[in-house]
């Protein structure tokens, strides 16, 4: 179905080409550095916490080890803590620091031991103070880290790999903006992997080529777990009061099915010839953000089919704005920057003060449309014809576009093309989604919101569905801000999905539909021609 059969031709999931040449082995190797907003200060000893994530119980959970910063055994008095930033200062015997931009930083600290001067020096992290946050969740345990049927790792395929190499590429200001990625990676990459800064699963922090992994995973993720994300989610809180923060989820997309799929979730089980794959459903985004009080800045989706109502609806109270597909997304998928085009990263580290969420969202989908157009960015020809889409949504108008759909939905509305619209709605008023006649076991249909209405309010026989059709056209024009299609359909941009439960994916999804509740539908592609 869409994980593995569209990978080459559809993608179904994000990564991105680059021009450049960077050369992820060369990275420097570093151990975990000491996060210095962790150290416990106090007048005789400077300990800090390392953090590890381990997995108990079927549950990540974080195992906190006390240590000293200091090599020393007895009670000391501190006589001066500096660094070459100048952040970190003491007085009164009490260490304190100022939020600088530098990462990384070297710590002295002079101090009497038994009437003995004595110095350390360490390395240690001061926490940034950047204005924004590209928090990018990358479920790459599954094919798109280059893993083909045979276990063989072709880099040729590995988009995990290619978009690193991007974010390392590609200089800003860390001032500006922060880039915390969370490694999933599949278990034929590892040798590939394995003489790199990304050689195992973790938290990474990114910034002009220099990479740092700031958390161990101790266990074998797995990203569609509502858990993992919540992890994550923390990891990006730990570091910093941003003023804005776009939360990337990479992998894997299937509409309200779920996003950020994985295949290695304890069992070898095939249906259909596909791996059973656990992602993270609308509601458990919806979860994750609630359980740590997060909100988000804007959602990008770098995955196939999640510009889909019933998606957003989830994401309503907690996300501002979302980019996106509708559709499918090449392999190659969201554009973060190279040497020449500075794409998403290049953006995000020069955005003037007080930019809207919304204006965030529009433009990541226009470098991301734009990437495959432009010469030298992401240029991909072949597929890219057929299915290109991107398009945003301002969430604050959301419940006008559920309302308008609603008083739609509540008619049975029958024309030319035998559209049947059933007068039920769905779970927890999330009435985007519908069982549908599968009297076709091989086909996926996916509805255009937007055009549909726009047919509607034209062709309905009933004056009364045309003109809830237009109303609803026109709630669903202000919500979607930006939407393009590369075959120029201008009324295309979120998407309704009707299609049965596929058992392959071992994601637990909402069904209080009973099956005699459906769409019908035949022929929709003739609605968009």
């Amino acid at each position: 179905m869409f994980l593995n059969i569209f990978l080459l031709i559809l993608g179904c999931a994000s990564g991105s080409k680059s021009s450049s040449s960077t050369n992820i082995n060369k990275i420097p190797i570093k151990s975990l550095v000491i996060d210095f907003e962790q150290v416990d200060k106090n007048d005789n000893k400077l300990t800090f916490q390392v953090e590890d994530e381990i997995f108990d119980n079927k549950s990540p959970i974080v195992v906190k080890t006390s240590t000293s910063l200091i090599n020393i055994q007895d009670e000391v008095e501190i006589l001066e803590a500096k660094t070459i930033s100048g952040t970190v200062s003491v007085q009164d015997k009490d260490i304190s620091y100022t939020p600088g931009e530098n990462r990384s930083d070297i710590l002295t600290i002079k101090y009497l031991e038994q009437n003995q001067e004595k110095t350390e020096i360490r390395e240690v992290r001061i926490r940034d103070r950047s204005k924004t946050c590209l928090a990018v969740y990358i479920a790459g345990d599954n094919n798109l880290n280059g893993s083909d049927k045979l276990g063989v790792h072709r880099s040729d395929l590995d988009f995990v790999w290619l978009d690193l190499q991007e974010m390392t590429q590609v200089s800003f200001d860390s001032s500006q903006l922060s880039i915390i990625v969370f490694l999933d990676l599949h278990s034929d990459s590892e040798e590939y992997y394995s003489n790199t800064i990304f050689s195992q699963s973790g938290v990474y922090l990114i910034e002009n080529g220099e990479v740092e992994r700031v958390r161990n995973i101790l266990y074998e993720p797995n990203t569609g777990k509502r858990e993992q994300l919540e992890y994550f989610l923390k990891c990006v809180q730990s570091f910093s009061n941003y003023e804005k923060i776009v939360l990337d989820l990479w992998g894997h997309g299937l509409s309200i099915f779920g996003v950020c799929f994985d295949d290695n979730i304890g069992t070898d089980e095939e249906v259909d010839g596909f791996i059973a794959s656990d992602g993270l459903t609308p509601l458990e985004l919806k979860q994750a953000l609630d359980n740590c009080d997060m909100n988000i800045s804007v959602i990008l989706f770098s995955a196939c089919l999640m510009m889909d109502l019933g998606v957003l609806w989830q994401l309503k109270d907690r996300v501002k704005a979302v980019s996106g597909s509708a559709d499918y997304v090449p392999g190659k998928g969201s554009f973060y920057g190279n040497t020449t085009f500075p794409g998403i990263v290049g953006y995000l580290s020069n955005l003037p003060d007080n930019t809207d969420d919304k204006d965030i969202a529009i433009e990541i989908s226009k470098i991301n449309y734009n990437s495959f157009i432009t010469e030298g960015a992401q240029l991909l020809r072949g597929d890219v014809e057929l299915f290109l889409t991107q398009s945003a949504v301002d969430q604050t108008k959301i419940v006008e576009v559920r309302d308008a759909l609603k008083s739609l939905l509540n008619y049975n509305i029958n024309f030319e093309f035998k559209y049947q619209l059933t007068d039920k709605v769905s779970h927890d008023n999330t009435l985007f989604y519908y069982q549908k006649d599968y009297s076709n076991p091989q086909s996926t249909i996916m509805v255009d919101a937007v055009s549909l209405s726009k047919f509607l309010s034209q062709n309905a026989t009933s004056s009364e569905i045309r003109n809830k059709a237009k109303n609803l056209y026109e709630k669903l024009d202000q919500y979607v801000i930006y939407r393009k299609h590369i075959k120029n359909h201008e009324d295309i941009g979120v998407s309704l999905l009707f299609t049965r439960y596929d058992k392959r994916f071992s994601v637990e999804v909402i069904d209080l539909i009973s099956e005699n509740e459906f769409y019908k539908i035949t022929k929709w592609d003739q609605l968009i021609k």
